[in-house]
């Protein structure tokens, strides 16, 4: 894709920073992958912040050279935004407790470039605008949380995120879900606590202490010798899942109910015709995803106007980890900020 407007971008994950620059007229550059700290390896809001922020510097300061001075820093971050200045929350990075420091006037000081906030899934819905031809869709992410974001063509807007907390549907109560688990922002049995790659881990392991002896039995509870503690959805969630797995299959079931039920009431409410998917957990699971999350609505669609529908409501999203990058250039571009 060609940009009409220069930028440096930025995709930040709960585990790694993406960069890149974008020229007028080119495609990405100087792509450059980064692993952040969070939370989980027992690291301080502060020091995550402070190696994120000093990640962007370093990079604005070995590759913005190649980009006019007018050129902004586009940022496009795991949480809810205000005004494109003011990122909310971070839980999947330093918690529910963590505080969040305004990276943006640290970031404009420290880089003398204008900078923009921009959540990341507004970033995705950005990209895949460009890509999807319906006029009112959804792009929901399954990776260490979950969030979306609709796009609607005829709406000026685009991507609506005006209102800070559209999207979060991750932090949506699932009511009647019996367990009891604790969401990365302090709340309980949220559906991103749930649903999302983070929250199928730790549902897995819960299921398996609970009935050892079947987690026993099953092709990933002897892979990893009957200990529930040593997995990881990328060694053993997804693989089993793709192979067949009936235990871990009915845990990716059974975890997948709280978002496809939020997801048929999104549906319903606001007209949608498409679901775009991607996140890394989805991505990596693929088809096999797409066919766990359709199978679970049209189990819940118990209404004739859905049930004519919900097959291929759900679209597998490009398994390109640039989507994000690309879709903060496209934000730089739609919205003239690129000087």
């Amino acid at each position: 894709m060609r940009f009409g407007a220069p930028a440096i971008v930025f995709d930040l994950g709960g585990t790694h920073l993406r960069g890149a620059t974008a020229p007028v007229g080119g495609g990405l550059t100087n792509i450059a992958k980064h692993k952040v700290r969070n939370f989980l390896d027992g690291s301080s809001a502060t020091e995550v912040w402070s190696s994120i922020i000093d990640h962007i510097v370093s990079y604005v300061s070995a590759f913005g050279g190649s980009l006019p001075a007018p050129a902004p820093v586009v940022l496009a971050v795991p949480g809810p935004v205000r005004g494109r200045r003011i990122l909310l929350d971070a839980p999947t990075l330093v918690g529910h407790d963590g505080a969040i420091p305004d990276v943006k006037t640290i970031l404009e000081e420290r880089t003398g470039r204008r900078v923009f906030i921009l959540n990341d899934v507004s970033a995705a819905t950005w990209y895949f605008s460009e890509k999807v031809p319906d006029d009112r869709f959804m792009v929901i992410t399954v990776s260490s949380g979950i969030g979306s974001k609709i796009f609607d063509r005829r709406h000026p807007l685009g991507v609506l995120d005006e209102v800070e907390y559209g999207g979060e549907i991750g932090h949506a109560t699932a009511g009647d879900f019996p367990e009891r688990i604790r969401c990365d922002c302090g709340g309980w049995n949220h559906v991103g606590a749930i649903s999302s790659g983070r929250g199928i881990l730790q549902l897995a392991m819960l299921c398996a202490r609970r009935d050892q002896q079947k987690f026993n039995d099953s092709a990933i509870g002897r892979s990893v010798c009957g200990n529930p503690e040593q997995l990881t959805n990328e060694r053993h969630i997804v693989p089993s899942v793709i192979q067949g797995d009936a235990w871990t299959l009915g845990v990716v079931e059974y975890a997948t109910r709280p978002l496809a039920q939020t997801l048929l009431t999104s549906w319903l409410a606001i007209g949608l015709t498409r679901i775009v998917v991607i996140g890394g957990f989805a991505l990596a699971l693929g088809a096999h995803y797409v066919r766990i999350l359709e199978n679970e609505l049209q189990r819940l669609a118990d209404y004739k106007l859905l049930q004519a529908c919900v097959g291929g409501m759900v679209t597998l999203g490009q398994p390109d980890e640039e989507a994000c990058l690309i879709g903060a250039a496209v934000y730089a571009q739609r919205e003239d900020c690129g000087g």
